[in-house]
């Protein structure tokens, strides 16, 4: 199966309702590709609200920066 990514914000939003419910603060914790998920849903109020922090462990963001080539290579 592939994913897509309405699927990828469904079940951010299915994760942080289920946060909220068991939960006093939600804190998110992304990588890689779910860190371009929580960046965007952050600028969004309804997926963000209640969010009281996000941890960002080795996201999915292209570098743009001089001599960034050197920090893409294997």
């Amino acid at each position: 199966a592939e994913g897509s990514v309405n699927a990828w914000i469904n079940d951010y939003e299915e994760a942080l309702a289920i946060g909220r419910a068991i939960g006093d603060r939600v804190i998110v914790i992304a990588t890689s590709t779910g860190g371009s998920l929580a960046a965007w849903a952050a600028t969004e109020p309804r997926a963000s609200d209640g969010v009281a922090a996000i941890a960002f462990i080795s996201p999915n963001f292209g570098v743009k920066a001089s001599g960034a080539e050197l920090l893409t290579k294997p």
